[in-house]
């Protein structure tokens, strides 16, 4: 089954591409290892769709280096679907980790997070948001300074960013 859903990442079609990596999202562990190669070279698809699901995918077994190498230079993507899930990625990069990256890294990785909380899109502001609270309650150190940029992001004009900022503060 491992095998199929490796061949259906190379599918003409981006809307079985993109299920195909969001599956092996799912599925995660040896599969999601074994299909990182391909999924590395989705995230260059003409498809925005197709970039979005590797992005998420890829994400799940990436380090933070390959976050940076591979993830991060779509963070001026047309797509706002896209950058937002650059946004989740990189929280989860940050947070999901035993240990805090390098310096060098995670200065790189939360300073890409604090620009998309400037988005122009809610959406990607909102995961922005989320990732940042997630990285207050991993990183002590940063922890003042994150609540005070998430409680600016209060202010939203948009509900689905307080809302989510709402939670990152006092959850």
């Amino acid at each position: 089954a491992v095998r199929g859903l490796l061949k259906i990442l190379e599918d003409p079609v981006a809307s079985v591409r993109a299920t195909a990596a969001t599956t092996l999202g799912k599925i995660g562990g040896e599969a999601l290892r074994m299909a990182r190669p391909v999924l590395a070279k989705m995230l260059k698809d003409k498809e925005e769709i197709v970039r979005g699901a590797s992005v998420e995918a890829f994400s799940l077994v990436a380090s933070p280096e390959e976050v940076i190498s591979k993830i991060l230079p779509l963070v001026k993507d047309s797509s706002s679907n896209v950058r937002a899930r650059v946004a989740l990625a990189i929280g989860r990069s940050i947070s999901s980790s035993p240990d805090l990256p390098p310096q060098e890294v995670y200065s790189k990785l939360l300073s890409a997070l604090l620009d998309f909380s400037k988005d122009q899109e809610s959406e990607v502001r909102m995961q922005a948001a989320l990732a940042l609270g997630r990285v207050a309650i991993t990183d002590p150190s940063v922890s003042e300074t994150l609540a005070r940029k998430l409680e600016t992001l209060l202010q939203d004009s948009a509900s689905n960013v307080s809302e989510e900022v709402t939670r990152a503060l006092w959850n």
